[in-house]
Parts: structure tokens; sequence; C-alpha cells
């Protein structure tokens, strides 16, 4: 009997406990044993934002520094494989896999170690979540001719799986008010202060849910306490039409989704959008920017696009103050004309319609992220090792 299999379950390793990995890998395959393990980048992570809190100011690719794993026994148990995220493992020894939302390992320098150890018989498949993140990776392997062939044989999208929230549209009830909600920690670099200054000018037709902690000083907008505090007193001053919720459990999170009319997420960057999949897996239609991944997961169809500004790897332009600017202008004049849309029709025709792009998300998130196909891609994989 096979020492990873002992006792007939299967023995996958990981190593964090956030929310991307329980979204995509612990539990994912029913009957598995997951084992966390010791990862050098722990302490990495831990040094560099003690570093950070004192001054130092350092590059942003050091905080996602390569993943070193010391053996693969934890408690006297062998496992089959390692399950990483955004990460590599420099282990010769050690059989592994790792998906990926923008590239392998997430920093910049790639050099011919990186790429070897990735090309090397113990990385068994690389996963980016996306189509987008599969050309990031594709475009940055003709750097390394040599390896690309081998790399791109083991390379699979494979967009993270969503269980249905409700089984028909039928089931969503009608609210008093067309209601909209934000679902998002990042409040600034994923369009709220747009959001609140569009909504501002239907305040009276709508209700407006947003459900943040508020995060400040994000790599697009350099947001500020300040800034923070003055949305802050906006939500208070505008309570009639506007529910803000600092942070909650996600059970919670889900059955204000669940009673909603339409999602927001009108965001500067993003590499997928976890949040599109929950609210499409409860009926709710959403507004979304066509960065990175987006277009992917949202179209006009069974939501509403913003179109942005974008580079070659469909990122928002943003890396000065002009182009910032400019895509917070794009933004707010998209939102501001959908949104005026939605009111018009809804105003003539009645829900319907909305009813009818929520019954479309039931169906996409159905076909395109069902948890027992998930399941069983992954499971051949690891299987397969």
């Amino acid at each position: 009997m096979q020492e990873w299999r002992k006792g007939g379950r299967l023995r996958i390793a990981y190593t964090a406990d956030n929310y991307a990995a329980r979204r995509l890998i612990i539990g994912k395959i029913r009957g598995a044993k997951y084992i966390r393990i010791f990862s050098l980048n722990r302490f990495i992570f831990f040094f560099i934002d003690v570093l950070r809190k004192i001054g130092f100011k350092l590059d942003k690719q050091y905080s996602y520094f390569a993943n070193t794993c010391f053996g693969i026994f934890v408690k006297g148990e062998a496992v089959k494989c390692i399950h990483f995220f955004n990460q590599i493992s420099l282990s010769s020894s050690l059989n592994w896999i790792s998906q990926f939302e923008t590239a392998l390992p997430r920093y910049k320098t790639f050099n011919t170690r990186i790429i070897k150890t990735i090309a090397d018989k113990h990385c068994k498949a690389i996963l980016p979540l996306s189509k987008c993140a599969y050309n990031i990776a594709l475009n940055r392997l003709t750097h390394f001719p040599k390896y690309k062939n081998e790399i791109v044989q083991k390379m699979f999208v494979l967009h993270p799986p969503q269980e249905l929230l409700l089984n028909n549209i039928i089931d969503k009830k009608k609210n008093d008010k067309l209601t909209f909600v934000f679902v998002g920690n990042d409040f600034f670099q994923k369009g709220g202060m747009e959001l609140l200054s569009v909504f501002e000018k239907f305040n009276c037709k709508l209700l407006l849910i947003i459900i943040s902690r508020m995060n400040v000083n994000d790599f697009v907008t350099r947001s500020t306490v300040e800034h923070k505090k003055q949305a802050l007193d906006f939500f208070v001053k505008n309570s009639s039409w506007l529910n803000f919720y600092n942070g909650l459990p996600n059970n919670e999170v889900l059955e204000i989704i669940k009673k909603s009319d339409i999602g927001l997420l009108p965001t500067k960057a993003d590499t997928y959008g976890y949040s599109v999949l929950e609210m499409q897996a409860a009926g709710v239609p959403v507004i979304s920017t066509n960065v990175r991944a987006l277009p992917e997961i949202n179209n006009n169809e069974c939501g509403w696009l913003i179109p942005v500004s974008k580079n070659e790897i469909g990122e928002a332009l943003y890396s000065n103050e002009q182009e910032l600017s400019n895509l917070c202008r794009e933004i707010e004049n998209g939102l501001y004309s959908i949104i005026g849309d939605i009111i018009s029709e809804y105003e003539t025709s009645g829900i319907d319609f909305i009813r009818k792009k929520g019954q479309l998300c039931l169906e996409r998130i159905s076909k395109e992220h069902n948890p027992a196909d998930y399941e069983n891609f992954l499971e051949k994989i690891i299987k397969g090792i």
C-alpha cells in the first residue's frame, strides 16, 4: 500500500489557510485529507511586514517570495503532493501543483532557475485561474524557448468553483426599492468612491448596500485614513438610501447578496473577481469593469460591463495621476450610463429584464464553475501523479 494512500485516504499538503486556499484548495476533493505544512515564505512575509511597519520601502515583488518547503512529512504522515496558490516549490524531491492568478511565482523577476523548477518533473501541473492569466504566462515563456513546450503541456485553465446559492430565479423576492450590493474590503480600489458619486444622483430611487472593512493605502488609489473618514461620514449622512456594514461573516454576506437585485464591482484592479461568482450564483447580475479576468466571467448578456482603457495584459491604466484620473472618470461615466438605463427600463417594464439576466447568471455558474467538475479535474491530476 502506498504511504500517501494509507488508510484509504488521499493526502494533500497545503501551505496557507487564507481565503484563496479555502476557495481553491482545502477540502475540494471529497474524502481527501488536507495537511498544512511548514514553508519558509510564512516567515519571510512576517519579516517583510515588520520592515515595512518601521518605515522601510520595499518593492512589492518581495512579498511574493518563492515558497520553499522543508519535507513532505507532518506528524509522520506522507502526502501525495503539495497544492500551492501563486507559489512554487524549490525542492528537488516534492511533487507539486500550483494555481495562479497572474504569474508563477507572483513576482516580476523571472530567471532560468525559476523556469527550470516549473519545467521539472516534480511540477505536475500549473493551473491559471483564467485565460487572461494563461496568456500572461504564455507571453513570459517566450523568453525561455528551451522550456516553453514542456511547461505549456502541463498548463491548463481552471476557473474557481462556485456552488449555486439559488436554484431558480423565480425564488427571488421583489424588493420595495431596486437594491444594489457592493462587497469588497478594498473599497477605494474597487471603485467605491465612484459608486458614491453616481448613486448620490439617483438616491431617491435606489437602495445601495456596502459591505467593506474600508482598507486604505491600496496600490492603485493610495487612499488614506482621511479618505476613509470622508466616506464614513457620507454613509451616515445618506443612511436613508445607503446601508453600510463594516465587514460581516461570509454566511451573512451571502444572505444579503441573495436578497439583492444587482451586484457591483466597478473595480480599478482585480485579477479575478470572486464576489462576481457569488453574486451570479444567487441570480444577481453584476455591473463590473472589463479588467483582467472579468470579461471571462461577466458580460453584457448576463450583466453589464464598463469598458475602460487597458494595457496588453488587460490591466486598467493607472500608473500615474493622469491615467488614474482618466480611469476614475471612465468608471464613473460608465456607472452613470448603465444605472440610468437600468432605472429607465425598470420604471417602464419592471424587474423582469433583471431577472432574465439573473437566470443567465445561474446557468453560467452551473456550467462554468460546477464544483463537481472542478473536483474531478483536480482529482484526475493528483491521482495521476
